[in-house]
């Protein structure tokens, strides 16, 4: 049998994303943010704004699936009023990406989320765009795995990848 998954999605097309209850035929709410582990880049639940425009996390092991803008779950009890005191993702966005050295070598643009399997939901890779000569060509990727540390003001990666970059 061949896998038809998508195993990445872009952290653009994941939020806003509806939370629904097939079983029940309604949504709960909506994916705001997620909260990760910095020394894995392991997402441990997502920030989830109800109906009633509060806050709720939802770890992982409550998801059933992962689509294009849809996440299901199987009850709403599976929203929680306590947050993680964890970082958010979305302060990953536009933060400086250097070498261990110091050197710049951009910003993130995007952030990869691995979304299969459910309960493993991870940071799979940073994107950077690409400006030469003042054009925007393609994004670079950085894995995840070349992360060294996630700092308050920046994102340090290996210099041997800073380089090639």
């Amino acid at each position: 049998m061949i896998d038809t998954k998508v195993k990445t999605r872009r952290w653009s097309e994941l939020y806003h994303s509806a939370v629904t209850i097939p079983s029940e035929g309604r949504q709960v709410g909506i994916l705001e943010d997620f909260f990760f582990e910095p020394d894995s880049s392991l997402i441990r639940a997502l920030l989830i704004r109800d109906t009633m425009q509060q806050e709720r996390a939802l770890a992982n092991y409550y998801i059933l699936e992962i689509e294009q803008k849809t996440i299901t779950i199987s009850n709403a009890d599976a929203l929680i009023e306590r947050l993680p005191n964890l970082p958010t993702g979305h302060k990953l966005l536009n933060l400086p990406i250097v070498g261990e050295s110091g050197e710049e070598v951009g910003v993130v643009g995007e952030i990869m989320i691995g979304v299969v399997p459910t309960i493993a939901i991870r940071i799979a890779a940073l994107t950077l765009p690409d400006y030469r000569s003042g054009i925007l060509s393609g994004p670079k990727h950085i894995s995840a795995n070349n992360i060294v540390r996630y700092e308050q003001e920046r994102i340090v990666i290996f210099d041997q990848v800073a380089r090639r970059l």
